[in-house]
């Protein structure tokens, strides 16, 4: 799997009346540089390099941009994935099956979870080699993670931080897990 690190520049509670939280709209999905985030090509067995050079890249959002204390936001994680490639859903498939997709996104001061991270809509096949059932998302998936901004939320910056590990993987080969 290949785990990429993101972070949203700031977050913003602003004062009462109304008192708002304003998320940022974009999160940055990177390596340990914080460099974009794609997951590079691989040669196959004979040493061919037919692959696409980016077999996959992310975009974040908050939606809604503001919200009042005691109201929700829902973290979007949306990626694209290249033609014939997929990756694997976030739900566990069994003992012996691939590695799942990981969100996993600590929670800032000013912010509680709201249950697990979630996806929407995986297809599922019943995969020859590990002779399993399996979701997986082809082309794009999106994942969530709800937020609920704590009554008492004093004004100020947030900044959100999480890792997404996924592995992307197409009918001859997977790309390997890295850390």
């Amino acid at each position: 799997m290949n785990p990429k690190t993101f972070r949203s520049p700031r977050a913003q509670v602003l004062p009462r009346p109304a008192v708002l939280l304003a998320l940022s709209l974009a999160w940055i999905f990177a390596l340990a540089a914080l460099l974009p985030a794609v997951t590079a090509a691989q040669q196959d067995s004979s040493g061919a390099a037919d692959l696409p050079a980016v077999l996959a890249t992310f975009d974040t959002k908050i939606e809604p941009a503001k919200a009042r204390a005691g109201e929700h936001v829902r973290l979007i994680v949306t990626a694209q994935i290249a033609d014939g490639w997929y990756t694997y859903s976030l739900e566990p498939q069994g003992e012996f099956a691939p590695p799942p997709t990981l969100l996993t996104v600590p929670t800032p001061a000013g912010l509680e979870p709201e249950g697990p991270p979630y996806e929407v809509n995986p297809k599922i096949k019943h995969d020859k080699v590990f002779d399993m059932t399996l979701a997986y998302h082809t082309m794009a998936a999106r994942y969530y993670q709800n937020f609920r901004v704590p009554e008492g939320t004093k004004p100020g910056a947030r900044t959100l931080q999480g890792v997404i590990r996924y592995q992307v993987c197409n009918a001859r080969l997977c790309t390997p897990p890295r850390k």
